[in-house]
């Protein structure tokens, strides 16, 4: 609970900062002017882009349980993957969103083994694409990417590697039950010292069997072609989906000049940079990274109102629909106990 209201207090904070730009802006005094510009058709397909994120998402998720878990229904699926989004943009580093899908889908009697192995399938899935997609994009466009991008190179390679980085560790650490092993009896250990763990022994056997699961769900998975493919354009639709928002928001204030493929470029290296940040919801750099990256891209000071947008988008609204989600899950299975 003080976890999820530091959260919301950085959420507050940041809504805060995204205003400050905005209105400490001189070019605020062209509003008028700029709310008679914006094309609304882009802002719905806009939503739309979010809307289809979250559909793919709910898609892998359904996907990665469905062999294993048939009774969880494409709804439910739907739900945790709404609440994981919530949860991922209000705890530092999103590290609350898969343990609280995790948590939710063993509401409905999805064992712990079978749910992390899905959601680890996915996030492979998805940093696989995202290492890809913006290597192609870079290339593709490295003369653009040195012009306009030449004063944040340096977050764009540490961006990069830590995302490039991710793949073979995700990899590793799935299928080499050892360090999982070491990993958790480290957890345990500390679980123990602090008088957290009771039961030493008998957590240690539950926690064994999990694993053991786990790791034999996980290799089937990856013995699996057809399922990773499955899983990879599932992946590939959410991203390009979320990044497309930033492509619509820059058309909808009618700036000239940038192909779509650029301004795709941009999104998806904005994305990588400011993805490690270790504040909920990668707070402040993403505001400030979209001034950034975006600078010079959008005409007649628009670039202030198109971060709302923006963020609105990516942000303020998943945290709205993940929340009232979160609400509406706990409220039902609080009835059923």
């Amino acid at each position: 609970m003080k976890r999820n209201r530091i959260g919301i207090a950085f959420v507050l904070a940041t809504l805060g900062i995204t205003l400050f730009l905005i209105f400490g802006n001189d070019d605020i005094n062209n509003m008028r002017q700029i709310n008679l510009i914006v094309d609304n058709t882009w802002i719905a397909l806009a939503a739309m882009g979010l809307v289809i994120c979250w559909f793919a998402d709910s898609c892998a998720l359904y996907s990665a349980l469905r062999s294993k878990c048939s009774h969880i229904p494409f709804r439910y699926a739907m739900i945790v993957s709404l609440i994981g989004a919530y949860f991922s943009n209000i705890t530092p580093g999103a590290t609350g969103g898969q343990p609280m899908e995790a948590y939710y889908l063993s509401k409905n009697n999805v064992p712990y083994s079978i749910s992390s192995s899905a959601l680890a399938t996915k996030f492979f899935s998805q940093q696989v694409t995202i290492v890809l997609v913006t290597s192609v994009l870079w290339i593709f466009n490295a003369d653009f990417v040195s012009t306009q991008l030449s004063s944040v190179r340096w977050a764009i390679n540490i961006g990069f590697f830590i995302n490039f980085i991710s793949v073979p560790l995700i990899v590793l650490i799935a299928t080499n039950k050892p360090i999982v092993d070491a990993i958790i009896g480290f957890i345990v250990r500390i679980g123990i010292k602090l008088k957290l763990i009771k039961k030493p022994d008998e957590v240690q056997l539950r926690i064994n069997v999990e694993l053991d699961n786990y790791h034999a769900n996980i290799r089937q998975m990856f013995r699996t072609p057809k399922f990773l493919i499955v899983q990879i354009i599932l992946a590939a639709l959410r991203i390009f989906a979320l990044m497309s928002i930033a492509l619509c928001v820059y058309y909808a204030f009618n700036p000239i000049g940038y192909a779509w493929n650029q301004i795709l470029t941009i999104a998806f290296l904005l994305f990588i940079s400011a993805s490690y940040t270790p504040l909920p919801g990668s707070s402040g750099a993403q505001e400030v990274g979209f001034l950034l990256f975006f600078k010079g891209l959008y005409t007649q000071g628009t670039i202030g109102l198109a971060l709302l947008v923006w963020r609105s988008f990516t942000f303020y609204l998943p945290i709205i629909i993940g929340a009232c989600s979160t609400f509406g899950a706990s409220i039902y299975f609080k009835s059923k106990e």
